[in-house]
Protein backbone atom coordinates (compact mmCIF):
# COMPACT_ATOMS: atom_id res chain seq x y z
CA UNK A 1 0.00 0.00 0.00
CA UNK A 2 2.98 2.45 0.90
CA UNK A 3 4.75 1.25 -2.29
CA UNK A 4 1.28 2.13 -4.55
CA UNK A 5 0.72 5.90 -2.30
CA UNK A 6 4.54 6.07 -3.04
CA UNK A 7 4.32 5.64 -6.77
CA UNK A 8 1.12 7.61 -6.98
CA UNK A 9 2.81 10.93 -6.04
CA UNK A 10 6.29 10.48 -6.98
CA UNK A 11 5.71 12.12 -10.28
CA UNK A 12 4.20 15.07 -8.15
CA UNK A 13 6.39 14.83 -5.04
CA UNK A 14 9.79 13.60 -4.27
CA UNK A 15 10.32 10.71 -2.53
CA UNK A 16 12.52 12.75 -0.01
CA UNK A 17 8.86 14.92 0.92
CA UNK A 18 7.02 12.08 0.92
CA UNK A 19 9.57 10.15 3.48
CA UNK A 20 9.37 13.55 5.33
CA UNK A 21 5.72 13.38 5.26
CA UNK A 22 5.42 10.40 6.19
CA UNK A 23 7.99 10.30 9.42
CA UNK A 24 5.71 13.76 9.91
CA UNK A 25 2.57 12.24 10.48
CA UNK A 26 4.36 9.10 12.50
CA UNK A 27 5.40 11.91 14.88
CA UNK A 28 2.28 13.24 15.69
CA UNK A 29 0.73 9.80 16.22
CA UNK A 30 3.40 8.91 18.15
CA UNK A 31 3.60 12.22 19.92
CA UNK A 32 -0.34 11.88 20.35
CA UNK A 33 -0.32 7.93 21.65
CA UNK A 34 2.16 9.64 24.17
CA UNK A 35 0.41 12.07 25.64
CA UNK A 36 -2.89 9.52 25.96
CA UNK A 37 -0.41 7.45 27.99
CA UNK A 38 0.98 10.38 30.54
CA UNK A 39 -2.88 11.62 30.68
CA UNK A 40 -4.34 8.46 31.84
CA UNK A 41 -0.63 7.75 33.68
CA UNK A 42 -1.73 11.11 36.31
CA UNK A 43 -4.95 9.66 36.50
CA UNK A 44 -4.19 6.02 37.22
CA UNK A 45 -1.47 7.14 39.74
CA UNK A 46 -4.22 9.41 41.69
CA UNK A 47 -6.74 6.83 41.88
CA UNK A 48 -4.00 4.54 43.09
CA UNK A 49 -2.54 7.27 45.18
CA UNK A 50 -6.46 7.17 47.28
CA UNK A 51 -6.60 3.72 46.96
CA UNK A 52 -3.59 3.63 49.01
CA UNK A 53 -4.69 6.44 51.49
CA UNK A 54 -7.86 4.90 51.79
CA UNK A 55 -5.80 1.17 52.50
CA UNK A 56 -3.46 2.72 55.23
CA UNK A 57 -7.11 4.17 57.23
CA UNK A 58 -8.40 0.52 57.05
CA UNK A 59 -5.60 -0.34 58.16
CA UNK A 60 -5.47 2.16 61.49
CA UNK A 61 -8.60 1.52 61.92
CA UNK A 62 -8.68 -2.40 61.84
CA UNK A 63 -5.38 -2.21 64.09
CA UNK A 64 -7.26 0.04 66.70
CA UNK A 65 -10.36 -2.98 66.64
CA UNK A 66 -9.21 -3.82 69.60
CA UNK A 67 -8.93 -0.79 71.20
CA UNK A 68 -12.85 0.38 69.38
CA UNK A 69 -14.19 -2.62 71.04
CA UNK A 70 -13.02 -2.29 74.30
CA UNK A 71 -14.66 1.34 74.09
CA UNK A 72 -17.97 0.58 72.86
CA UNK A 73 -17.93 -2.08 75.43
CA UNK A 74 -16.94 0.27 78.02
CA UNK A 75 -19.91 3.00 76.63
CA UNK A 76 -22.60 0.29 76.57
CA UNK A 77 -21.72 -0.88 80.09
CA UNK A 78 -21.78 3.11 81.20
CA UNK A 79 -25.42 3.13 79.60
CA UNK A 80 -26.76 0.05 81.43
CA UNK A 81 -25.81 1.38 84.50
CA UNK A 82 -27.17 5.17 83.34
CA UNK A 83 -30.48 3.51 82.22
CA UNK A 84 -30.71 1.06 85.56
CA UNK A 85 -30.00 4.49 87.87
CA UNK A 86 -32.41 6.47 85.72
CA UNK A 87 -35.26 3.32 86.50
CA UNK A 88 -34.63 3.80 90.13
CA UNK A 89 -35.24 7.43 89.99
CA UNK A 90 -38.03 6.83 88.33
CA UNK A 91 -39.47 4.16 90.58
CA UNK A 92 -38.99 6.49 93.60
CA UNK A 93 -41.25 9.27 92.12
CA UNK A 94 -44.40 8.34 91.76
CA UNK A 95 -47.49 9.88 89.34
CA UNK A 96 -49.20 11.33 92.73
CA UNK A 97 -48.26 13.58 95.47
CA UNK A 98 -49.42 11.27 98.15
CA UNK A 99 -48.88 13.36 101.28
CA UNK A 100 -50.52 11.38 103.71
CA UNK A 101 -48.33 8.31 102.51
CA UNK A 102 -45.63 10.19 102.48
CA UNK A 103 -46.59 11.99 106.44
CA UNK A 104 -46.69 8.27 107.62
CA UNK A 105 -43.40 7.66 106.33
CA UNK A 106 -41.94 10.26 107.79
CA UNK A 107 -43.38 9.47 110.99
CA UNK A 108 -41.98 6.30 111.23
CA UNK A 109 -38.57 7.37 110.39
CA UNK A 110 -38.73 10.49 112.79
CA UNK A 111 -39.63 7.92 115.35
CA UNK A 112 -36.68 5.67 114.38
CA UNK A 113 -34.93 8.97 114.45
CA UNK A 114 -35.89 9.96 118.61
CA UNK A 115 -37.49 12.89 116.84
CA UNK A 116 -41.62 13.96 117.60
CA UNK A 117 -43.38 15.75 115.04
CA UNK A 118 -45.27 18.56 116.30
CA UNK A 119 -46.90 20.17 113.66
CA UNK A 120 -47.54 19.81 109.47
CA UNK A 121 -48.39 21.77 106.77
CA UNK A 122 -48.69 21.45 103.27
CA UNK A 123 -46.26 24.22 101.35
CA UNK A 124 -46.26 25.10 97.86
CA UNK A 125 -46.43 23.31 94.34
CA UNK A 126 -44.30 23.58 91.85
CA UNK A 127 -44.35 22.52 87.78
CA UNK A 128 -41.18 21.93 86.46
CA UNK A 129 -41.15 20.60 82.31
CA UNK A 130 -40.47 17.02 83.56
CA UNK A 131 -42.21 16.13 87.06
CA UNK A 132 -44.57 18.17 89.56
CA UNK A 133 -42.65 19.18 93.14
CA UNK A 134 -44.95 19.40 96.64
CA UNK A 135 -43.52 21.12 99.57
CA UNK A 136 -44.39 20.03 103.22
CA UNK A 137 -43.47 22.15 106.29
CA UNK A 138 -42.83 19.79 109.30
CA UNK A 139 -42.18 21.24 112.75
CA UNK A 140 -39.90 19.07 114.81
CA UNK A 141 -38.86 18.49 118.31
CA UNK A 142 -35.55 16.50 119.21
CA UNK A 143 -31.90 16.08 119.51
CA UNK A 144 -29.66 17.27 116.80
CA UNK A 145 -28.29 13.52 116.44
CA UNK A 146 -31.40 12.54 115.36
CA UNK A 147 -31.71 15.20 113.09
CA UNK A 148 -28.72 14.00 111.27
CA UNK A 149 -30.05 10.29 111.57
CA UNK A 150 -33.52 11.57 110.34
CA UNK A 151 -31.74 13.22 106.89
CA UNK A 152 -29.80 10.05 106.57
CA UNK A 153 -33.19 8.47 106.52
CA UNK A 154 -34.88 10.65 104.16
CA UNK A 155 -32.30 9.24 101.60
CA UNK A 156 -33.43 5.40 102.08
CA UNK A 157 -37.13 6.71 101.28
CA UNK A 158 -38.89 4.86 98.19
CA UNK A 159 -39.77 8.51 97.58
CA UNK A 160 -37.55 11.29 95.89
CA UNK A 161 -37.63 13.84 97.99
CA UNK A 162 -34.89 16.72 100.00
CA UNK A 163 -34.76 19.15 102.55
CA UNK A 164 -35.02 22.49 100.71
CA UNK A 165 -35.09 24.51 104.01
CA UNK A 166 -34.11 23.93 107.62
CA UNK A 167 -33.89 26.45 110.30
CA UNK A 168 -32.99 25.10 114.09
CA UNK A 169 -33.69 26.66 117.54
CA UNK A 170 -31.22 26.49 120.16
CA UNK A 171 -32.26 24.40 123.19
CA UNK A 172 -33.65 25.89 126.19
CA UNK A 173 -31.20 26.21 129.46
CA UNK A 174 -30.90 22.54 131.16
CA UNK A 175 -32.60 20.66 127.97
CA UNK A 176 -31.08 18.95 124.98
CA UNK A 177 -34.03 19.01 122.67
CA UNK A 178 -34.45 21.94 119.95
CA UNK A 179 -36.90 22.95 117.77
CA UNK A 180 -36.39 22.40 113.96
CA UNK A 181 -38.27 23.40 111.04
CA UNK A 182 -37.88 21.69 107.82
CA UNK A 183 -39.26 22.33 104.32
CA UNK A 184 -38.83 18.91 102.74
CA UNK A 185 -39.78 19.04 98.59
CA UNK A 186 -41.73 15.65 97.41
CA UNK A 187 -41.37 14.77 93.67
CA UNK A 188 -43.91 13.50 91.53
CA UNK A 189 -45.73 13.01 88.70
CA UNK A 190 -43.16 12.50 86.32
CA UNK A 191 -43.43 13.81 82.34
CA UNK A 192 -41.72 12.78 79.48
CA UNK A 193 -39.89 16.00 78.57
CA UNK A 194 -41.16 17.70 75.23
CA UNK A 195 -39.01 17.67 72.25
CA UNK A 196 -39.28 20.03 69.28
Amino acid sequence: MLNTLCHRYAGRMSMRTVSCVLHAIGATLAAAILMTGIVAYGRLDAHCGRLRAECHRASTTLARAAEIAQRRDQSEAALAAARQREQQVHRRIPDQAGEIQFLDQLTQLAQQSGLQIRDYRPGARHQHPTHQETELVLRLEGSYEGLCQFAAGLQRLPRMCRIGNLSLTAPQAGKSSMAMELRITLAHSLQAPETA
